[in-house]
């Protein structure tokens, strides 16, 4: 019981520390949980719909967050929000392709 504890300690100690952080971390978690729900379920779009406005958000927050305080991990920070983006746009063009969405 204390492990888990000591963790939870830290988890909240980490979130208070920096909560644009904790919130981004949260959006790109519900994102993937979406995006395995709507792989299994590809007829259900919602859920497509969530995981590209939580992606489209947390990237947004990244950026919006090292352009007005740069800090010394910009280039790595930039470099995820870009990774998450064409993430988004390639899972989007995959099921374009495999489920002719849009046609």
């Amino acid at each position: 019981m204390s492990n888990w504890q000591t963790y939870w300690n830290t988890v909240l100690i980490w979130v208070e520390d920096d909560p644009p952080r904790a919130v981004e971390l949260l959006m790109l978690i519900l994102a993937a949980i979406m995006a395995v729900m709507w792989v299994q379920r590809p007829q259900d779009w919602p859920y497509l719909v969530l995981f590209t406005s939580y992606v489209v958000g947390s990237a947004t927050s990244i950026w919006v967050r090292t352009a007005i305080a740069p800090v010394n991990r910009t280039r790595r920070i930039q470099a995820t929000g870009v990774f998450v983006l064409t993430l988004l746009f390639a899972l989007c063009s995959m099921a374009q392709l495999f489920y002719g969405y849009g046609t």
